[in-house]
């Protein structure tokens, strides 16, 4: 059975904006955990920064070319271990730390069942790590959400304002640009084998802050055909 993918609400103003994301408005008349993304553009897609472009993928950059499923897992973790290396230099503690940890699942050497099979990746006893890393900056394979509507609406316009003036200096038109706030119902998520993961928010004062959680995005093709 298929389900529909979004509904799509268009707000001419600030104010009917507002007005759509209040609590009193009918997205919430219906008991649902609700949470949100701002985006500065509402043609982007909804792709975690690792997997979005040649930028953020040291692969793609490095091979000029399209990355297989097997290689991009040893990237993320070879790019994992760089970061733990960093915080180990100034002495920043991370998540579930201990030897065990990192053997079990840092060593390349014994983590041959991702690289066979990369659907298994990523090994969720890393989500803690990963999302302490993409507060810092690392890309990864997650995928920023909040709790508030007002944060989502906050990081949309405030992105969108920078592309405004970047436009504006590029001479380009900018009167058929929308910023687009995504609103998820979690409690549907096992209609689209959706994982969620709500990490503690000690691990980054922007992760408090934000009231962040974040959705993971899997591999869906075989060991050596190119990531999709």
């Amino acid at each position: 059975m298929e389900y529909e993918c979004f509904k799509e609400k268009n707000c001419e103003t600030a104010n009917e904006l507002w007005e759509l994301l209040s609590p009193t408005n009918e997205l919430f008349k219906k008991p649902c955990k609700l949470i949100y993304r701002g985006q500065a553009n509402e043609i982007w897609k909804l792709i975690p920064s690792l997997l979005r472009d040649k930028k953020n993928n040291q692969l793609i950059r490095l091979f000029k070319n399209k990355v297989n499923a097997s290689e991009q897992v040893f990237n993320e973790v070879t790019v994992l271990n760089k970061f733990v290396e960093y915080c180990d230099n100034i002495g920043l503690k991370i998540p579930n730390d201990s030897l065990k940890f990192r053997e079990e699942n840092l060593d390349d050497n014994k983590l041959d069942k991702f690289y066979q099979n990369p659907k298994l990746w990523p090994n969720e006893e890393l989500f803690e790590l990963m999302a302490m890393a993409q507060h810092h900056g690392v890309p990864t394979r997650l995928l920023d959400w909040m709790e508030s509507p007002y944060v989502a609406l906050y990081f949309a316009s405030s992105s969108a304002m920078k592309e405004y003036i970047k436009l504006l200096e590029e001479k380009k038109s900018v009167d058929d640009k929308k910023i687009a706030i995504w609103v998820l119902n979690t409690e549907s998520k096992n209609l689209y084998d959706l994982k969620i993961i709500t990490p503690p928010r000690s691990l980054s004062q922007h992760l408090s802050a934000q009231k962040g959680l974040f959705t993971v995005h899997p591999h869906i093709k075989r060991t050596k055909k190119d990531i999709l």
